[in-house]
């Protein structure tokens, strides 16, 4: 999904989770309270993500001193592989899913 689409979906699930009160034309929604909720279940995501990159930062330290070790070796490159498929990229789309519920 987009981070555009993205920022949309969570945008409008806190407009669902936190309308107030029921008008004649429905529920009424604070805009500005949804974009916040938002906002930080998004900062909460980068904030894991920063943490599992530190925590991969510290495993391949610790993994290196057994460089002699085949499966040692093994598991370094697939942490690695990990790492960039869900950690960096995660890191820059979620970002982008900030900045696209800033605009909104």
């Amino acid at each position: 999904m987009k981070a555009k689409d993205k920022a949309k979906e969570l945008f409008n699930k806190y407009c669902f989770a936190i309308r107030t009160e029921q008008t004649d034309s429905g529920y009424f929604t604070n805009v500005i309270y949804a974009k916040d909720c938002a906002l930080i279940a998004v900062d909460e995501i980068i904030n894991v993500v920063k943490k599992s990159i530190e925590d991969y930062d510290k495993t391949s330290q610790l993994v290196s001193v057994f460089k002699n070790k085949e499966s040692f070796n093994l598991n370094l490159e697939h942490i690695k592989k990990e790492l960039n498929i869900y950690g960096t990229n995660s890191l820059c789309y979620w970002i982008s899913v900030k900045n696209e519920i800033n605009k909104l």
